[in-house]
């Protein structure tokens, strides 16, 4: 079925696939979904945090996200990372490893107050904007508790408001898809301890915008690719 998007958007994509329009690198990103479990009276169920980003930003305005945002070049997670994470996020790349957790770090002490370290976290998704969009970013999501003691918060400005969600909450609101890709997979797990301990492959998605044939022609849709 065909979906409406922006006009823009859509000149984008069609001169895109004309070739008259080189598509915008996407800049590597890094985010942190925490989690935690929930209180006993509310059946213990796993929690995310979400920031609810300031209406005046450039990017994803008013969207409910996992704390997280661009690779600085000083960014560092530190050595000793697993190799098994540069396969999988970093095209084998650990120096960009390096930089991604490093990234990941930084932002969750910078959005939400939190201090979480290379051990505390574990790869769950990797998401690359579509070419479409005139801003791109190649995200590595990583996963990790919520550290004993540590209290998530509204740190900075690029949020108006920042609270835990159960899992079937944070599905009922206004989220961008891969929020709600990675939301619908921790779906899947009781509480924090089996989110991470699940063997999991983490896949390249980068879904593109293409034309719809059974949209007459003039319909559009998103095409999710893998790898």
């Amino acid at each position: 079925m065909s979906h409406p998007f922006p006009p823009e958007v859509v000149e984008r994509a069609r001169a895109i696939l004309a070739g008259e329009l080189e598509p915008v690198a996407p800049r590597d990103a890094a985010t942190v979904v925490l989690v935690r479990d929930g209180e006993p009276r509310d059946d213990g169920r796993l929690e995310i945090f979400l920031l609810r980003r300031v209406r005046t930003m450039a990017f994803a305005a008013g969207m409910l996200v996992f704390p997280g945002g661009k690779v600085d070049p000083s960014d560092d997670g530190g050595p000793g990372l697993p190799a098994a994470w540069a396969d999988a996020f970093c095209y084998g790349d650990e120096a960009l490893l390096r930089r991604v957790v490093g990234a990941a770090i930084r932002e969750t002490a910078e959005e939400c107050g939190v201090a979480v370290t290379a051990a505390n976290l574990r790869p769950l998704a990797h998401w690359v904007t579509p070419t479409c969009e005139p801003r791109r970013y190649d995200t590595r999501f990583l996963l990790a508790a919520l550290p004993g003691g540590e209290t998530a918060r509204v740190a900075d400005g690029e949020a108006d408001q920042g609270r835990w969600f159960t899992v079937p909450e944070a599905l009922q609101q206004r989220l961008m898809p891969p929020t709600m890709a990675v939301c619908t997979e921790l779906a899947a797990y009781a509480d924090v301890a089996a989110a991470l301990a699940a063997d999991r492959t983490v896949e390249r998605i980068s879904p593109e915008l293409v034309p719809d044939p059974a949209g007459g022609g003039d319909g559009w849709r998103f095409e999710v690719r893998r790898g």
